[in-house]
Protein backbone atom coordinates (compact mmCIF):
# COMPACT_ATOMS: atom_id res chain seq x y z
CA UNK A 1 0.00 0.00 0.00
CA UNK A 2 1.34 3.54 -1.38
CA UNK A 3 -0.52 6.96 -0.97
CA UNK A 4 0.29 9.06 -3.94
CA UNK A 5 0.73 12.73 -4.09
CA UNK A 6 -2.95 13.34 -4.35
CA UNK A 7 -4.20 11.18 -1.70
CA UNK A 8 -4.92 8.10 -3.39
CA UNK A 9 -4.32 4.58 -2.24
CA UNK A 10 -2.24 2.46 -4.15
CA UNK A 11 -2.07 -1.77 -3.54
CA UNK A 12 0.26 -3.74 -5.35
CA UNK A 13 0.13 -7.77 -6.04
CA UNK A 14 1.92 -9.41 -3.30
CA UNK A 15 3.33 -12.19 -5.37
CA UNK A 16 3.66 -10.58 -8.97
CA UNK A 17 3.95 -6.93 -7.90
CA UNK A 18 1.44 -5.38 -10.20
CA UNK A 19 -0.28 -2.43 -9.26
CA UNK A 20 -4.32 -3.46 -7.97
CA UNK A 21 -7.03 -1.98 -8.71
CA UNK A 22 -7.91 -0.16 -5.25
CA UNK A 23 -12.04 -0.53 -5.64
CA UNK A 24 -11.05 -4.48 -5.45
CA UNK A 25 -8.35 -4.47 -3.27
CA UNK A 26 -10.85 -2.07 -0.39
CA UNK A 27 -13.90 -4.68 -1.54
CA UNK A 28 -11.77 -7.98 -0.90
CA UNK A 29 -10.64 -6.38 2.56
CA UNK A 30 -14.17 -5.99 4.04
CA UNK A 31 -14.95 -9.49 2.66
CA UNK A 32 -12.08 -10.65 4.96
CA UNK A 33 -13.16 -8.48 8.09
CA UNK A 34 -16.34 -10.23 7.95
CA UNK A 35 -15.43 -13.39 7.63
CA UNK A 36 -13.22 -12.56 10.68
CA UNK A 37 -15.88 -11.29 12.37
CA UNK A 38 -18.00 -13.94 11.83
CA UNK A 39 -15.58 -16.68 13.17
CA UNK A 40 -15.35 -14.74 16.07
CA UNK A 41 -11.25 -15.38 15.67
CA UNK A 42 -10.46 -12.10 17.97
CA UNK A 43 -11.25 -9.91 21.21
CA UNK A 44 -10.59 -6.24 21.03
CA UNK A 45 -8.75 -5.42 24.47
CA UNK A 46 -6.44 -2.82 24.95
CA UNK A 47 -2.80 -3.32 24.38
CA UNK A 48 -1.88 -3.05 28.46
CA UNK A 49 -4.32 -5.91 28.76
CA UNK A 50 -2.66 -8.42 26.05
CA UNK A 51 0.62 -7.65 27.41
CA UNK A 52 -1.02 -8.02 31.25
CA UNK A 53 -2.13 -11.71 30.71
CA UNK A 54 -0.24 -12.92 28.25
CA UNK A 55 3.51 -11.23 29.50
CA UNK A 56 3.77 -10.20 25.78
CA UNK A 57 2.58 -7.23 23.13
CA UNK A 58 0.15 -8.06 20.39
CA UNK A 59 1.48 -9.90 17.42
CA UNK A 60 1.14 -7.90 14.94
CA UNK A 61 -0.73 -8.13 11.45
CA UNK A 62 -0.25 -6.93 7.83
CA UNK A 63 -2.44 -7.40 4.62
CA UNK A 64 -1.67 -9.75 2.22
CA UNK A 65 -3.63 -8.32 -1.22
CA UNK A 66 -3.28 -10.71 -4.33
CA UNK A 67 -5.16 -11.08 -7.82
CA UNK A 68 -6.24 -14.54 -8.20
CA UNK A 69 -7.43 -13.98 -11.73
CA UNK A 70 -5.96 -12.47 -14.97
CA UNK A 71 -5.97 -8.43 -15.86
CA UNK A 72 -9.17 -8.60 -18.29
CA UNK A 73 -10.94 -10.70 -15.06
CA UNK A 74 -8.96 -9.87 -11.87
CA UNK A 75 -10.11 -11.49 -8.87
CA UNK A 76 -8.61 -9.75 -5.97
CA UNK A 77 -8.21 -11.63 -2.46
CA UNK A 78 -7.30 -10.04 0.66
CA UNK A 79 -5.74 -12.08 3.48
CA UNK A 80 -4.83 -10.59 7.12
CA UNK A 81 -1.94 -12.06 8.33
CA UNK A 82 0.39 -12.67 11.34
CA UNK A 83 2.98 -11.16 11.36
CA UNK A 84 6.55 -12.56 12.64
CA UNK A 85 4.69 -15.50 14.78
CA UNK A 86 8.15 -17.75 14.62
CA UNK A 87 10.60 -14.72 16.23
CA UNK A 88 10.34 -16.77 19.60
CA UNK A 89 10.10 -20.29 18.05
CA UNK A 90 6.62 -21.08 19.58
CA UNK A 91 5.79 -23.99 17.31
CA UNK A 92 2.64 -24.12 18.66
CA UNK A 93 1.81 -20.85 16.36
CA UNK A 94 2.83 -22.39 13.37
CA UNK A 95 1.58 -24.78 10.77
CA UNK A 96 3.42 -24.58 7.68
CA UNK A 97 2.00 -24.70 4.31
CA UNK A 98 3.76 -28.55 2.51
CA UNK A 99 5.99 -27.67 -0.55
CA UNK A 100 4.64 -28.54 -4.01
CA UNK A 101 6.96 -30.79 -4.26
CA UNK A 102 5.29 -32.96 -1.12
CA UNK A 103 2.33 -32.55 -3.16
CA UNK A 104 3.82 -33.93 -6.56
CA UNK A 105 5.64 -36.85 -4.42
CA UNK A 106 2.59 -37.91 -2.51
CA UNK A 107 0.55 -38.36 -6.08
CA UNK A 108 3.51 -39.89 -7.89
CA UNK A 109 3.89 -42.45 -5.10
CA UNK A 110 0.10 -43.55 -4.88
CA UNK A 111 -0.38 -43.67 -8.44
CA UNK A 112 2.68 -45.58 -8.39
CA UNK A 113 1.72 -48.06 -6.03
CA UNK A 114 -2.37 -48.51 -6.63
CA UNK A 115 -2.73 -50.78 -3.73
CA UNK A 116 -1.53 -51.44 0.18
CA UNK A 117 -0.09 -54.08 1.30
CA UNK A 118 -3.50 -55.34 2.13
CA UNK A 119 -4.42 -55.49 -0.95
CA UNK A 120 -6.68 -52.21 -0.54
CA UNK A 121 -6.66 -49.29 -3.37
CA UNK A 122 -4.78 -46.42 -2.09
CA UNK A 123 -6.77 -42.86 -2.07
CA UNK A 124 -5.09 -39.61 -1.04
CA UNK A 125 -7.45 -36.58 -0.68
CA UNK A 126 -6.72 -33.49 -1.43
CA UNK A 127 -7.85 -30.55 0.37
CA UNK A 128 -7.76 -26.58 -0.88
CA UNK A 129 -9.24 -24.68 1.82
CA UNK A 130 -10.04 -20.80 0.35
CA UNK A 131 -10.44 -19.81 3.94
CA UNK A 132 -8.74 -21.34 7.13
CA UNK A 133 -8.85 -19.77 10.47
CA UNK A 134 -8.22 -20.77 13.68
CA UNK A 135 -11.20 -22.07 15.87
CA UNK A 136 -10.06 -22.89 19.02
CA UNK A 137 -10.86 -21.47 22.29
Amino acid sequence: MDIDAVGNMKFWDDISGEELDPKLVKIARAEEIKRIAKHEVYLKVPVDECKKVTGRPPIGTRWVDVNKGDEMNPECRSRLVAREIQKDRCMDLFAATPPLEANKFLFSAVTSMKWDRKGRRLVLDFVDVARAYLHAL
